[in-house]
């Protein structure tokens, strides 16, 4: 059986040890398993140190910045120390969805020649008077096309990805 490609999940984050905890919790429960997941922390008194060893996992590779990096530059940091095949970028306060992988996947058998994907984020409304307030619709909703239901699949020529 041929082997997973690994995927690295590459983290920034700064004083939101209790966002970490839950997007952690999630890239561990996907069901796609050859991943790691980098975390690279600007520098702070508060740190998520405590938090990461607590998860006893050795596909965690932690590392905090010596000083404030910013959050693009400690991005890099991240993507510098990944070994995968293939790159997620992440924030800290923006966990995947429980089956990006799977759903990333599936996209990259059916169209391997695609080079990068890219995954939109959602809003999941849960009342109607949340509804109302943000004029989205009970239930996930697509915040980058709100044309496109929530998993929908999109090809862009690259000319159009920078638009």
């Amino acid at each position: 059986m041929k082997k997973q490609p690994l995927v690295s999940f590459c983290i920034a984050t700064y004083k939101r040890s209790d966002f970490l905890k839950s997007t952690i919790e999630i890239i561990l429960n996907q069901k796609y398993k050859n991943i790691e997941i980098v975390i690279s922390e600007d520098n702070s008194p508060k740190t998520s140190e405590k938090l990461i060893k607590s998860f006893k996992s050795n596909r965690i590779i932690y590392h905090k910045n010596r000083t404030h990096l910013g959050m693009v530059k400690s991005f890099n940091k991240a993507f510098s120390l990944s070994h995968g095949d293939f790159v997620t970028i992440l924030a800290d306060d923006d966990p995947p969805t429980p089956t990006m992988l799977q759903d990333f996947e599936k996209a990259y058998r059916k169209y391997p020649k695609i080079k990068a994907f890219w995954g939109g984020s959602y809003a999941d409304i849960t009342t109607e008077k949340i509804a109302n307030i943000t004029h989205l619709e009970v239930g996930l909703n697509s915040l980058i096309n709100k044309d496109k239901k929530y998993g929908a699949t999109r090809i862009l020529k690259s000319k159009q990805f920078l638009k």
